[in-house]
């Protein structure tokens, strides 16, 4: 026997105007004691200005286009301490913790970034706070927030770390 009509589903509702909010990792920047390379050698960044010179991970040269300052609330503050990324991982650098922003994007290889992208990684310090080598600052911390024209990875204090550019 065949049926004389078709019966179809019930049409799909219209998707909802719902956007999930777009969480912020937290501010970038370094503590004022954080060590980068520039073309003269090692400097704090409290004593970079504008229109200086540093080295990339490239050893290529790039233009320091501004640096502001801003006051963080410990919970945007990480202490990343020494043991966090192997002994000897950077010279000179075992007495004291690297303090960043927590959208400070940070160059690990580990075991955690081996098992998801078999590869390192770059991520947001927010985003690596484990409690035992990378944790949350106990006191608010003025950060040096660097501004370059292009994405700038660069070495602080040893670590791989990624600046986003203003794309101007």
């Amino acid at each position: 026997m065949f049926a004389e009509s078709i019966s179809l589903a019930p049409p799909l509702k219209a998707p909802g105007k719902f956007k999930p909010a777009l969480t912020h990792p937290g501010p970038q920047g370094f503590a004022g004691e954080t060590v980068l390379r520039t073309i003269f050698g090692l400097r704090a960044v409290s004593r970079l200005v504008a229109g200086d010179l540093l080295l990339d991970t490239q050893n290529r040269m790039v233009e320091l286009r501004g640096i502001r300052t801003y006051r963080a609330a410990p919970a945007e503050v990480v202490r990343v301490e020494p043991s966090a990324f192997g002994l000897g991982l950077a010279p000179g650098r075992l007495d004291r913790a690297l303090v960043v922003g927590a959208g400070q994007k940070l160059g690990v290889c580990d075991w955690r970034t081996e098992i998801l992208f078999s590869a390192p990684a770059l991520s947001p310090a927010s985003r690596l706070v484990d409690g035992v080598n990378l944790h949350h600052a106990d006191c608010p911390v003025t950060l040096f927030e660097l501004a370059f024209d292009d994405d700038t990875i660069i070495t602080a204090d040893g670590i791989t770390t990624m600046i986003s550019g203003s794309g101007a």
